[in-house]
């Protein structure tokens, strides 16, 4: 038990006992008589010392369920925020994609009054980047020159076919040379082989 032996009670009428464990425990109490005999079998009561709130089950399974409502709870604020900012960024995107296809819109739109503007002069024109790469040609140029489509496929082939059309053709190519480690606009007459 918890005492090591018995306690003598004279004439107490209480038995303390401190920092007892929860369980189960037995109360002995021999009693003697005014003789001094002692009885053989001595009185006992059954006591059964409950745990602390804090020490029962039901207290671990409402702190078990207090953790995980609060780890749902988390994890569901933690998703609300992230669609919340999915859904703006999604707002975002469609708004910028207006924005770009608007855009996109008015590029063509001037791309196409370009086109009409070059195809409606009287003269050949036609616009290379410093690169060499032909961004853009109207009908003109190639009637005047009398190119196929084909030579219109890339600087090279146009040079190389214009050049076939020209009195010399070798000065022709080096002016088209120098042309381009020039940057501006540059005007030239060129005379052609057929006149």
């Amino acid at each position: 038990g918890h005492d090591p032996g018995w306690m003598e009670g004279a004439d107490q009428r209480s038995a303390p006992s401190n920092h007892l464990r929860p369980g189960n425990y037995v109360f002995r109490v021999p009693a003697a008589t005014a003789d001094g005999i002692w009885n053989t079998t001595s009185a006992a009561v059954t006591l059964r010392l409950p745990p602390p709130f804090y020490r029962t089950y039901a207290f671990y399974a409402v702190c078990g369920l207090f953790a995980a409502g609060s780890l749902f709870g988390a994890f569901r604020w933690k998703v609300r925020l992230i669609q919340e900012q999915e859904r703006r960024l999604r707002a975002q995107n469609d708004l910028l994609e207006a924005k770009v296809k608007a855009r996109t819109d008015e590029l063509a739109n001037s791309v196409s009054v370009l086109q009409a503007t070059l195809d409606s002069t009287a003269d050949g024109v036609v616009a290379l980047h410093f690169s060499g790469e032909i961004v853009s040609y109207n009908t003109r140029f190639t009637t005047m020159w009398n190119l196929p489509p084909e030579a219109m496929a890339s600087d090279a082939a146009l040079r190389d076919a214009s050049a076939r059309r020209t009195r010399d053709p070798k000065a022709f190519l080096a002016r088209i040379d120098e042309i381009h480690t020039q940057e501006g606009e540059h005007f030239d007459v060129i005379e052609l082989a057929d006149g």
